[in-house]
């Protein structure tokens, strides 16, 4: 069942070049989890792209994630949802993500990521502070279709 997706996983997908460069890329974020994925898809969004799944097409990623519970790791999750809050939404979804980011803070304490817990929020400012030459917002009507797909 092929179909369009608001986000994807990053390891497992194939890119149109052009498209992707049209967008300017990636963020140069060393640790870019809850970032480039969400990003990408929604400036694809914007510009009247989209992501799409296809179950045909299957990625084995051998992992185990243990690497997710480095406190510099889970506390950059949370960051870089704060970051996507604030290079993408226009000001009136800011409480939307700030509601994210808090779901993303508490869930890093459910997983016992104390010390990351701890970690975010001074990482959410610097993130904010260090990558704010990248905001470009996108329109209310882009968040709320990518919001739609989920």
């Amino acid at each position: 069942d092929t179909h369009e997706v608001a986000q994807f996983v990053g390891c497992g997908c194939a890119y149109r070049r052009s498209h992707f460069l049209e967008g300017g890329g990636y963020v140069p974020i060393p640790i870019a989890y809850s970032m480039e994925e969400a990003d990408l898809a929604l400036r694809y969004r914007e510009r009247g792209r989209s992501v799409w799944y296809v179950p045909a097409l299957r990625i084995y990623h051998d992992t185990v994630l243990s690497h997710h519970a480095s406190p510099k790791v889970a506390a950059m999750q949370v960051a870089n949802t704060a970051l996507f809050a604030y290079l993408r939404y226009p000001p009136s979804y800011w409480s939307l993500g700030i509601l994210q980011v808090l779901n993303k803070w508490l869930d890093t304490i459910r997983r016992g990521r104390f010390k990351g817990a701890t970690l975010a929020l001074p990482f959410c400012f610097s993130q904010i502070w260090r990558y704010r030459r990248f905001r470009a917002t996108v329109s209310r009507e882009t968040v709320r279709y990518q919001r739609a797909l989920t």
